[in-house]
């Protein structure tokens, strides 16, 4: 069961090309329900993601990395 099952629901009549709904079916091995779900998460999530892109490289840290490899213990990981 998708995680999302748990929030409020709306049912829905939509007409869907039947071989773009069965290609989608066979990718995610599920009903049509949850692989209708399955649809609409993976696009809110890649617009989130396009509009976190945004910032790629434009967000100031301030790390030395030098000391942030310096600083592993990799005698606990089994590295020498």
């Amino acid at each position: 069961m998708h995680p999302t099952s748990e929030l409020p629901t709306k049912k829905v009549t939509a007409t869907i090309p039947t071989q773009l709904l069965a290609d989608a079916q066979s990718v995610t091995g599920e009903n049509i329900t949850e692989t209708i779900i399955a649809a609409l998460a993976t696009l809110t999530r890649d617009h989130a993601y396009e509009g976190l892109r945004h910032y790629r490289g434009k967000m100031p840290l301030d790390i030395d990395i030098r000391a942030e490899r310096e600083d592993r213990d990799y005698q606990a990981l089994g590295i020498e």
